[in-house]
């Protein structure tokens, strides 16, 4: 595997994924039928509104998931850059995650201030990329400044359903390409056609670059004590 797909694996392991896909399956299911069932969103103007319900669901499924420690290591929710709303981000060991629900997964999100700077972040050394342990913060390094998450790369949990329907018809991980305000670095296939059990949470030592993904550990380390500093 190359080191993109290798990142992406080391911050969210495929037994992870599993666990994401049937979450996102389970806020498609529980938004629907909460649409369906209400008579006041049958109307033709309420159209728009499943996309408004979706969104609350699933971004309160997924912090669920981070509230329970089965992913991530936190989550917070920073404002747009022009304070319009709030956007739900988690901290995984050497990255940042946030969801975007797209009409193609083939591309980044719709252009905004927060994923352009995100995107960016994704521009380091040679390797362009950091893969962290997931290791949980603890004492003084839980009182890191907000700068500390413009350094760390931007991991995209794209979702969207089939036009038409209100059902999920894919869902991707994705890795931002620094270089193409459009491009993707490295994306999961339809996590949906995937087995949704795997038991492994290990990058194979096999299939990877391993001193490749030790020098991204340690830049990224550097970094964040540099940050500190």
């Amino acid at each position: 595997m190359n080191l993109a797909e290798a990142f992406l694996k080391d911050q969210i392991s495929q037994a992870k994924q599993s666990l994401i896909t049937t979450t996102m399956l389970n806020a498609y299911a529980k938004t629907r039928a909460l649409f369906q069932s209400n008579p006041s969103c049958q109307i033709p103007t309420s159209k728009q509104e499943f996309g408004n319900l979706l969104k609350l669901e699933v971004e309160w499924a997924i912090s669920r998931l981070v509230e329970n420690e089965e992913i991530g290591l936190e989550l917070s929710w920073p404002y747009f850059h022009h304070k319009t709303g709030k956007y739900l981000q988690i901290r995984l060991g050497h990255s940042l995650l946030t969801i975007s629900k797209v009409s193609n997964p083939s591309q980044q999100p719709r252009k905004a201030v927060f994923r352009e700077q995100k995107r960016v972040n994704n521009t380091y050394s040679q390797l362009s990329l950091f893969v962290g342990k997931d290791n949980r913060f603890g004492g003084e390094e839980d009182n890191r400044s907000a700068e500390e998450d413009n350094i760390l790369p931007h991991i995209l949990l794209l979702h969207g359903n089939k036009k038409g329907t209100q059902e999920l018809a894919f869902l991707h991980l994705a890795i931002p390409d620094s270089d193409n305000q459009y491009g993707l670095k490295y994306k999961t296939p339809n996590l949906l056609k995937m087995p949704h059990l795997i038991q492994s949470d290990e990058v194979p030592i096999e299939d990877t670059d391993m001193e490749a993904l030790i020098t991204l550990k340690k830049e990224i380390d550097r970094r964040l004590r540099d940050e500190r500093a």
